[in-house]
C-alpha cells in the first residue's frame, strides 16, 4: 500500500473515532425516546383496557388498537437502531484498517 492510501486510511480512522463519540452521545437519547414511547403506549393500553367492551370493539377501540400497534412499531424501530449502534465497535473497524495498512 502506498503512502497516499495509508494516509487516507489514517483519515478514515480519525473520522471513525468522531463517529464513535457521536454514537456515545446519542445512545442515552435513544434510550430516553424508547422509554417515553413505552410510557405513552402503556398509558394508551391502560386507557383501552378500561373502556367498556362495546367501545373497545367499536371504531374508537379499533383506532386505539391501531395506534397501539403503530407505537409498538416505533418502539421496535428504535430498538433496532439502538441494537445496531450498540453492535458497532469502532475499535474493531480501526483494528481491521490498521491490519490492512500493515499488510499491503
Amino acid at each position: 500500500m502506498n503512502k497516499a492510501r495509508r494516509a487516507q486510511l489514517g483519515a478514515i480512522i480519525d473520522r471513525l473515532e468522531r463517529v464513535g463519540i457521536r454514537i456515545a452521545e446519542i445512545t442515552p437519547e435513544l434510550e430516553a425516546i424508547k422509554g417515553d414511547l413505552e410510557s405513552v403506549r402503556d398509558d394508551e393500553q391502560e386507557a383501552f383496557d378500561n373502556l367498556p367492551e362495546s367501545i373497545q370493539s367499536g371504531e374508537r377501540g379499533q383506532d386505539m388498537e391501531n395506534g397501539l400497534s403503530q407505537l409498538e412499531n416505533a418502539i421496535s424501530t428504535v430498538e433496532e437502531l439502538f441494537d445496531a449502534l450498540d453492535g458497532f465497535d469502532v475499535a474493531d473497524v480501526q483494528s481491521a484498517i490498521d491490519d490492512a495498512r500493515g499488510q499491503a
